[in-house]
């Protein structure tokens, strides 16, 4: 199905547990094609206040929300989150839907000195227990 619309995202970045906002963490938003190819839509740092400008993402349109076509009505896209210190995340098929914003919270926990460390990845299809 052709992302005929537009929908947006924000991403929130802060600590785990504390919820401190991080201030400069690079965020990489991509998108899997059918192909298997992944294409990276925009590369961008978080503000003093860990949030993201307002990203416009390709979406399904919204009309086919209205009837069962056996499709998806959102398209999914991938997260990374760095920062120095902390352990990467990746939100993999974060949905994003035609004409809705969507927020993301992504929570960083601090590496011990020393260390550096591969990605937590977080699968937004999957049910998280808190």
């Amino acid at each position: 199905m052709a992302d005929t619309d537009r929908g947006y995202l924000i991403i929130q970045v802060s600590t785990a547990g504390k919820g401190l906002p991080i201030e400069g963490a690079h965020i990489t938003v991509s998108k899997t094609e059918e192909n298997e190819r992944e294409t990276v839509e925009r590369v961008l740092l978080t503000d003093r206040n860990g949030q993201t400008e307002t990203l416009t993402l390709p979406a399904p349109s919204r009309e086919n929300s209205q009837t069962p076509s056996g499709t998806d009505n959102y398209s999914t896209y991938k997260i990374q989150t760095e920062k120095e210190g902390y352990y990467p995340v990746e939100n993999l098929e974060v949905p994003i839907f035609g004409g809705k914003t969507t927020i993301q919270p992504v929570a960083l926990i601090p590496l011990p000195l020393g260390y550096t460390a591969s990605p937590i990845i977080i699968d937004d299809k999957e049910p998280q227990d808190l």
